[in-house]
């Protein structure tokens, strides 16, 4: 009885009341209603998708995770227009835009027939009619060019020597224009579409449920009905006390057990949720995977060759944040599946400062390289075995020292430092890199393995090394056991090579 006479009142309040839809305004953006509303808004039918964001008097709309500034809002076509602030904000037009945001980013889509607007970096020009060159981007050593197609990623456009740096729509109807033509273009911005929500010709009657919301801010003004919703909430709360001292016992225990099971349960994802993040930012740390294309575009085309070696050829590239890099293409049979992984697998995961850190990798088919931090000087044996008479000139005995300790901490470090024994089994004069100081770097993990430290018995199927630093158990197992100490020998037969430079034993 109690509840019919409060809906009896509610409906007289209403009696007289007409419905309406509130809308909001930013700058000079007016008449924000559903499906949009600002965000400092409290929900009243918009979908958190399409949160309007008033940022100093001008209306933005967040697309992925970049921000567009908002020109107009046509609620009869259900279209939403915006355009990158980087062309609002300046007047001058050489910017470069900011990525489109990727397919599914939020309830909003792109018109069909929309132009895109393509930017490349490339290394070498490009004369073609396709593409635009933007000579304010470009630098000596860099071209920017831009090409307007109809599709977002197209990557026939983008060439072998060239790199991706940005895709847009674009309006309107381009033809021949010029880079600065489709700056323009872009300066008007893009369409997008929603289609959600009854269109404007069905919105003319009010819903129930504005109508409903209406009448009630209409009766709260009225003092008899503030009266009887009193008594009525009065009444449910003795009510709800009643239920709850009979119940109490059998409703509310289950209720606190099954909270503090849900809160355990909830504390234990919050705890998965944290080591997987640091699992993923544990993997960035990883050498970045490369594709063949990019170390086409990254030694421009196998321009500059550094050496010869066993197992491929060694070329100079540069990346795109300036670093030189040292290139090896793995293009002999000899170097199979298993030394690739055990090359990415071993100097991958390690960093030290004498250990050559190994960059990046590809492998597309046959096609493998491994991508190394660029050492200067080359390797140690073109010093140590210069003919007498070269411009290579033997290192005096303190610098020869220094060399030798900076290849030892390295390989102690592979054997006792990391959580898993390393053995290189290839330690020789080739195999040491020196850096622009002459700081020595161990490198070459083709034939290294990985074993835990409490093995003190190594099984090989095959012997592995060079001749002539290769430790006698590694050929016949008569000599003794596999270990670390296969290491400790080669590096003793790289000692004395060095002691045996040609003058050195004179000078002392």
């Amino acid at each position: 009885m109690i509840l019919c006479l409060l809906l009896l009142l509610l409906l007289l309040a209403c009696a007289n009341h007409v419905g309406c839809s509130p809308s909001s305004s930013c700058g000079s953006l007016h008449n924000i209603s559903s499906p949009f509303r600002l965000e400092s808004e409290t929900p009243r039918g918009g979908s958190p998708s399409y949160e309007i964001l008033c940022d100093g008097g001008k209306p933005m709309v967040e697309l992925g995770s970049a921000k567009y500034y908002v020109t107009n809002i046509s609620y009869t076509n259900q279209t939403i227009s915006v355009v990158d602030p980087v062309f609002v904000d300046d007047n001058r037009y050489c910017h470069l835009p900011i990525p489109s945001p990727p397919p599914g980013f939020s309830d909003l889509y792109l018109n069909v027939g929309e132009n895109w607007a393509l930017f490349v970096n490339c290394t070498r020009p490009i004369r073609n009619g396709r593409h635009r060159r933007v000579p304010c981007l470009s630098s000596n050593n860099t071209f920017v060019y831009v090409v307007v197609q109809n599709y977002a990623y197209s990557v026939n456009l983008i060439g072998a020597s060239c790199g991706f740096l940005a895709s847009v729509p674009v309006g309107g109807v381009v033809g021949n224009s010029t880079a600065t033509d489709i700056f323009e273009l872009l300066k008007e911005g893009f369409v997008l579409s929603w289609d959600v929500g009854p269109r404007p010709q069905e919105q003319a009657q009010p819903t129930p449920s504005a109508t409903f919301h209406g009448c009630l801010k209409e009766a709260k003004s009225n003092h008899y009905f503030r009266y009887a919703v009193t008594v009525v909430v009065v009444i449910e709360f003795v009510q709800l006390l009643l239920a709850s001292w009979i119940l109490g016992r059998y409703i509310f225990a289950p209720i606190s057990l099954l909270i503090l099971m849900a809160y355990k349960l909830w504390s234990s994802h919050v705890s998965i949720d944290i080591v997987e993040k640091f699992l993923q930012d544990q993997q960035m740390l990883s050498p970045t995977r490369y594709s063949y294309t990019d170390i086409i575009a990254i030694t421009g085309h196998f321009r500059e060759k550094l050496g010869q070696g066993g197992f491929g050829s060694v070329f100079r590239g540069t990346l795109l944040s300036g670093q030189h890099v040292a290139i090896k293409m793995l293009g002999n049979s000899q170097f199979n599946g298993e030394d690739f992984i055990n090359e990415v697998s071993t100097i991958g995961r390690i960093h030290h400062v004498n250990i050559v850190r190994l960059a990046g990798f590809c492998s597309e088919g046959s096609k493998r390289a491994l991508v190394y931090e660029y050492m200067p000087n080359g390797s140690l044996d073109k010093y140590i075995f210069s003919p007498k008479g070269t411009s290579n000139r033997p290192f005096s005995w303190d610098k020869l020292n220094d060399i030798a300790l900076g290849v030892a901490r390295g390989i102690d470090y592979l054997h006792r430092g990391c959580d898993m024994q390393i053995l290189h089994f290839d330690i020789k004069p080739h195999n040491i890199l020196l850096d622009r100081h002459f700081n020595p770097k161990v490198s070459d993990f083709g034939l290294a393995r990985l074993f835990p430290k409490d093995y003190s018995l190594i099984s090989l199927s095959a012997a592995r090394g060079t001749i002539g630093y290769i430790a006698p158990e590694l050929v016949s197992r008569n000599f003794g056991i596999v270990s670390d100490k296969s290491d400790v020998f080669s590096f003793g037969m790289l000692l004395l090579e060095m002691a045996e430079v040609e003058g050195m034993w004179t000078d002392r």
